[in-house]
């Protein structure tokens, strides 16, 4: 079984803006700004999915342990998920 992670279709919206992220959580109306490197693993994060493939890409980008990369990736995806800003759908493979 897979899991494919995406933005929470119809309910979330999300806008680059000087280089941040915005995104808005319209069931709540909560928004969000990330940073630098956050704003990368939403852009990662939602065109890979959560897995080998986006640690891959940003192993490529940052100069990091893949173990420490793959941590911090599955804490923001888990936090992400909680915030109701991602989705998580499993499949089966």
């Amino acid at each position: 079984m897979t899991d494919t992670i995406q933005m929470k279709p119809g309910n979330v919206l999300a806008q680059l803006i000087d280089g941040e992220m915005v995104v808005l959580n319209l069931d709540n109306e909560n928004y969000f700004t990330f940073d630098q490197v956050a704003t990368r693993f939403w852009e990662v994060v939602t065109e890979h999915g959560h897995g080998e493939e986006a640690v891959r890409v940003l192993l490529d980008e940052y100069d990091v342990e893949r173990s420490t990369l793959s941590a911090d990736l599955d804490r923001w995806v888990s936090k992400m998920l909680e915030l109701e800003l991602l989705i998580q759908e499993s499949k089966d493979a």
